[in-house]
């Protein structure tokens, strides 16, 4: 059974050696590794094509797009019955491959999962710390799934608990996810990917071992792309993952309460996290259009934080981040855009109670944040309550 292994590479002539070798190194020897190379600035263009010469399992295709088009491309090629995926800077078990292939001879499933270990690296691949969700909490012996209400009853594990369709680190069978295609628009488009691919999965089976590692470089450039990069769109598609995932259980009558509620703690776990990602360094957008825009993503979440009794920590987190950027952008408060002004200022005083005190503090000014135009969620009302 020929498994194929689709890696994008583009200007990685440092690391992705490493990744090839990985493949090289495999104990299951019926693979064929397609290396997607896109336009090059340095050796990888001669390293892919050295490789390709040296082993005939190795074919490369030089086209110049996108991470998930390239994806897109590979598999369109590949010959194996099964595919799966290697970034050029991450590794691979050397048992991976045969551990996949005995699930797949034994029970012919259309899917196989497996955790990701998710490591902090230097640039040798050192680990520098384990980063890895604990999975095993959730799945710590195998798993077979033979049917397709047997995997339907499972989706609110995969989907909240496990992580295991966080990624497209997965192997997948090919005739299963013929025709769908992975979006070139969004970051996150593996997830997107496989709430597509998994009405189509009538069965899975799951080892419980990290085969794969998913490496975070240290003060590397061009590793990674997406770790610690803002996206402007970024709300987007989280709200579309939200949506798109709500519907996926409601088609199936799978939408209980508890799923509803699953998917909303998923959501506000995800905003408070996007809400650091204006910190960002490559966030290049004015310190005015990132308050307006924080608070207007805040405002269309409010009532899911609300639903679940947690909008205090929305507040908290927000004003945090606002002070934050404030303090970054090295404004005077004279020097700030009057359609944020009086929530910078409200800001400031909310962090003025420690030194203050309760007593010290200008409650007009906070007043003036909570009822400032531009903070429709009326963030920071809670503290205002309790000076009040």
């Amino acid at each position: 059974m020929l498994i194929s292994v689709i890696m994008p590479v583009k200007n990685n002539e440092k690391i992705f050696p490493h990744a090839v070798s990985c493949i090289l190194n495999q104990q299951y020897t019926d693979w064929e590794l397609i290396i997607m190379k896109g336009c090059s600035s340095d050796r990888t263009r001669e390293l892919a094509d050295s490789y390709a010469e040296s082993d005939e399992r190795i074919r490369v295709f030089h086209v110049d797009e996108w991470i998930y088009e390239s994806i897109n491309i590979g598999i369109y090629h590949a010959k194996g019955e099964y595919i799966t995926f290697l970034n050029s800077d991450d590794k691979l078990a050397e048992d991976a491959l045969a551990i996949a292939a005995d699930y797949i001879d034994r029970y012919g499933v259309d899917l196989f999962l497996f955790p990701v270990g998710v490591y902090r690296v230097d640039s040798q691949q050192n680990i520098i710390e384990d980063c890895t969700p604990p999975i095993f909490n959730v799945l710590d012996k195998e798993l077979v799934l033979q049917d397709a209400k047997s995997v339907r009853d499972y989706w609110e594990d995969l989907f909240f608990f496990s992580g295991l369709l966080q990624n497209q680190l997965n192997v997948y069978k090919k005739k299963v996810v013929e025709g769908i295609r992975f979006r070139n628009d969004y970051v996150n488009a593996d997830q997107l990917y496989n709430l597509e691919v998994m009405p189509k999965v009538n069965s899975l089976a799951y080892y419980p071992k990290v085969l794969y590692q998913f490496l975070e470089y240290q003060k590397t450039d061009n590793m990674n792309a997406s770790v610690g990069k803002f996206y402007e769109y970024h709300f987007d598609m989280c709200n579309e993952l939200y949506y798109r995932t709500l519907n996926l259980f409601a088609s199936y009558n799978l939408d209980s309460d508890r799923v509803k509620h699953l998917l909303r703690e998923k959501r506000i776990t995800s905003i408070i996290s996007e809400l650091e990602t204006y910190k960002f360094e490559n966030c290049d957008i004015s310190f005015t259009e990132k308050i307006l825009k924080i608070m207007q993503h805040v405002n269309y979440w409010k009532d899911i934080f609300i639903i679940e009794n947690r909008f205090e920590e929305l507040e908290n987190k927000v004003i945090a981040v606002c002070y934050e950027l404030y303090m970054l952008s090295r404004l005077e408060e004279e020097q700030i855009s009057s359609e944020i002004y009086e929530i910078i200022v409200g800001i400031i005083e909310i962090f003025s109670i420690s030194s203050k005190g309760p007593q010290g503090v200008d409650i007009k000014k906070i007043y003036g944040l909570v009822k400032a135009y531009n903070n429709p969620a009326h963030i920071g009302i809670s503290i205002l309550n309790e000076l009040l």
